[in-house]
């Protein structure tokens, strides 16, 4: 691994980077969506995007491919769906919408086939989905691939191949799960943790060790991991415990932090025990001896055990300082956190409240002798107490998700009612402002398991973001229609873009863009950071596909209620 990729010897069935789902060739199918959405003329769209189907460009007749089957589809043309998604196949690894034409064609074949219930065909288009999942054909990252994995489950109608008994597809999601640990363990940069460290993560037949080391403290330098996985470790490093077992008359026991068995079950009696802060494994140690009554003849095995545990308080001093390091740096990156984050909630609270101060001021003071005047006082007065009550209240609702004590009612919902009512309180509060709030939505959306005031508030604060970030000139598109995993759900502004560089910690909390302190604008950085958890907590994915000078465009994929 290093600051700006990844190499494995083997192909990962995940990988930590999200994917990328810029459209370089979007501009090409303006008119062709202009006169599917906005014009609902679906026959002369189809016409549009069949001859885009012939360009040379491989990207722009994959697009229009995928168009043409989305209409077809629409029109209840599903053998012409088909078809097209057949010809995306040879396109390979061309992109739609950052992915690869190939899995788009399966996911969506296999979409069409149980739309149109065949079986027989279904199963064998998903089975061979299932293979190319388990071989790691496509880069995806972790939430993709699982969701993908799922889908595929409900459509074969029984256990996947992760959940049977195939060791080798649990040993390589093991090693991509480590992978994970390892980025993450490895951020960050110029600290004492930055060097190396080991890590157990998972648990039962998913559990497995990383062990990494970065090759310098600069931001470039390379990071090399050992993923270990159960079998290996068992093969590699447990062996050697069964043979000091016996010349030791000793019974081991090693377990991971959360008290999971990773070498024999617990040993009774009295034992030795050693942490993994005392020893700079990651295990807990405990040593008992196998014949108590033996000791008293033959010494020398718990002489030489008691050396090793001198050896181990040795390494503690070591470790201990290596600890006393990466706590210290800990407290100061969560203090300056803590500093940024007062801040911006004191920047961002100070408006409104100055506002009701003053507004409430002059009315109590009888100073508006005008009724028209008041009246208008009045709804500014509402305006501002309802905007200082939505911060409480998103401030209030992060607390409990970080807590993770947030609980969402999930109900069969439609989309189409509660976007169309979210549209519309939304164009209400930002009328003054001239802004245009538009909403393209599809006939007859899937009907979705959601919280019908967790998935607003997400939403909501999408539409808010595009508000702040774009000009109040420009228009603001909701658009939503079926997609491969269910529904698809889009905000789209005109506004200066998100460079390539901030969009993989966009989502991340506090993460505030460059053009948003550059311009001055309001926020507190927990706005997409909410989003994403909402998103998560109905299994659903959130992204977004921007370029600078060009708006941006924030998705929110989510799986459909299969009847």
């Amino acid at each position: 691994m290093s600051a700006t990729g990844l190499w494995s010897s083997a192909p990962l069935l995940f990988y930590p980077e999200d994917a990328d789902f810029s459209d370089p060739t979007a501009d090409r199918f303006i008119e062709g969506e202009r006169l599917e959405f906005a014009g609902r003329n679906l026959s002369a769209a189809m016409a549009n995007y069949r001859d885009l189907a012939g360009s040379r460009d491989r990207m722009v007749r994959a697009g229009a491919l995928a168009r043409v089957a989305r209409v077809a589809r629409k029109l209840n043309q599903r053998e012409i769906a088909l078809d097209a998604y057949d010809a995306l196949v040879p396109l390979g690894s061309t992109t739609v919408l950052g992915r690869p034409a190939d899995l788009v064609a399966s996911l969506e074949r296999c979409a069409v086939l149980s739309e149109m219930h065949q079986s027989d065909r279904l199963t064998i288009e998903a089975r061979q989905l299932e293979r190319r999942l388990a071989a790691g054909d496509w880069r995806l990252s972790k939430d993709q691939f699982q969701f993908y994995r799922g889908l595929v489950g409900a459509w074969l109608g029984e256990r996947t191949a992760r959940e049977g008994d195939n060791p080798t597809a649990t040993a390589r999601e093991v090693i991509a799960a480590g992978v994970l640990v390892a980025r993450s363990a490895s951020k960050a940069s110029g600290s004492a943790e930055a060097v190396g460290g080991r890590q157990t993560f998972g648990a039962g037949h998913d559990r497995g060790l990383v062990v990494w080391r970065r090759s310098g403290l600069s931001s470039g330098s390379r990071v090399a991991a050992l993923i270990a996985t159960p079998g290996y470790i068992d093969r590699t490093w447990f062996q050697g415990l069964h043979a000091i077992e016996n010349s030791q008359r000793a019974r081991i026991s090693l377990s991971g932090p959360d008290g999971d068995e990773w070498f024999r079950a617990s040993v009774s009696g009295d034992a030795i025990h050693r942490t993994a802060g005392d020893t700079g494994l990651p295990f807990t140690l405990r040593v008992a001896s196998s014949d108590p009554a033996g000791d008293t003849a033959t010494f020398t095995g718990r002489r030489r055990l008691l050396g090793g545990m001198v050896a181990a308080l040795g390494l503690l001093v070591v470790v201990g300082g290596y600890v006393t390091a990466r706590g210290i740096a800990r407290e100061l990156a969560a203090a300056r956190l803590q500093s940024d984050f007062v801040a911006a909630v004191s920047h961002e609270f100070r408006t409104p409240v100055a506002s009701v101060l003053q507004l409430s001021e002059l009315l109590d003071e009888g100073r508006v002798p005008d009724e028209c005047r008041r009246t208008e006082y009045y709804g500014l007065l509402h305006r501002e107490s309802v905007r200082l009550q939505r911060l409480v209240e998103n401030l209030l609702d992060f607390g409990r998700m970080e807590s993770a004590a947030a609980e969402y009612r999930l109900t069969p919902i439609h989309l189409d009612a509660l976007l169309r009512q979210l549209t519309g309180d939304f164009a209400n509060e930002v009328r003054i402002s001239g802004r245009r709030i538009d909403a393209v939505l599809s006939d007859g959306l899937p009907i979705v398991l959601a919280d019908p005031e967790a998935l607003g508030r997400a939403v909501w604060n999408l539409l808010d973001n595009a508000a702040k970030y774009s000009p109040p000139d420009t228009p603001i598109t909701v658009e939503a229609d079926r997609s491969a995993e269910g529904v698809a759900i889009r905000v789209r502004d005109e506004g200066p873009g998100i460079p390539a560089e901030e969009q993989a910690h966009i989502f991340d909390k506090f993460v505030r863009g460059a053009s948003a302190r550059a311009s001055g604008s309001k926020g507190t950085g927990l706005g997409l950071a909410m989003v994403k958890h909402i998103v998560q907590a109905h299994r659903g994915v959130v992204s977004v596909s921007s370029q600078p000078g060009a708006g941006a465009t924030f998705t929110i994929l989510l799986p459909a209620v299969r009847g």
